[in-house]
This record gives structure tokens, sequence and C-alpha cells, in this order.
């Protein structure tokens, strides 16, 4: 039996996605955390979210554009939701997302890993739109995280 190579993704670019250090920085009081992608030492994509009594909610994501395509948005989601996990709380969305943003929790919704808590009709124009998918919120429904990625498991 011929053995499988396996494929180098490519993103945005065109070229290899490079491997990338990503690590969750609380804040210091606690309130919250960044999660963090270098290449290099370059910060090249950051996703925030907030910690309160009740939620853990992201406040904002962001990918360089040379790295998108590359599944980084998604690792470093995994990452909070991990880091949030050791909080005891479940990451939550936040009520205004890119298409981006809305197609990872879609995905999430879609894989049972997630469901809408709030449904809302969608509001706004352009890139940024309230309730996009006609949800407000979406919440992760499990603790631990392992894997928030489209991949299929080995069987």
């Amino acid at each position: 039996m011929k053995a499988k190579r396996k494929r180098r993704r490519l993103g945005d670019s065109g070229e290899a996605c490079p491997v990338y250090a990503i690590t969750v920085e609380p804040f210091k009081d606690n309130s919250g955390a960044d999660a963090v992608a270098r290449v290099g030492g370059k910060r090249v994509g950051t996703v925030t979210a907030m910690l309160d009594p009740v939620s853990f909610q992201v406040q904002s994501a962001a990918v360089d554009s040379g790295h998108q395509r590359c599944g980084l948005g998604t690792k470093l989601y995994t990452a909070l939701a991990r880091w949030g996990c050791g909080q005891g709380m479940h990451l939550e969305s936040d009520t205004i997302r890119t298409e981006d943003s809305q197609g990872f929790w879609a995905k999430q919704e879609r894989k049972g890993r997630a469901r809408c808590t709030h449904a809302t009709p969608e509001k706004g124009q352009g890139s940024v739109r309230i309730g996009r998918g006609g949800c407000a919120t979406y919440q992760l429904t499990s603790c631990p995280v392992t894997d928030l990625s489209g991949r299929r498991r080995r069987r």
C-alpha cells in the first residue's frame, strides 16, 4: 500500500503555513486573557476574552492577513477555551461577529461543541453585524476543550 503524503496547508498568500507559538496571557487583574500567536517573535494573531462571574466572552479576534486560512483563529480560540475551562467557565462568542468569526461558531454548533444561547434577528450592514446567523451569542458546551478544528479524527 502506498503511503499518503501529508499535504501542507496553504494560507491566503499561497505559501505554506508556519508553525505558530501560541500562548495565553492572563490579565494582571485576572479579568480575562489574550490568546496570542507569534511567528519568529512577531505577533500575528490574537483573541481576547473577558471573564466575569457569569461568562467568559470573546471581545475581539484578529489574524494578520498573511496568516489567514491557516487555522490560526481556531487554534487561538482553542487555547483561550482551555484557559477558560481552567477558570471554570465556557467560552462564549461576542454579539458582533465578522463572517470568519461566525463561520467558526457555526462550525462549533454543527459539530455539537457549541449552542446558541440567545437567538435574535441579524442587525447591521457590512462586514461586521450584530447577531450574525440569527444568534446573539454562542457558548461552547463542554470542558475540557481538546481540539476545535474541523478535522476528522482517525478511526
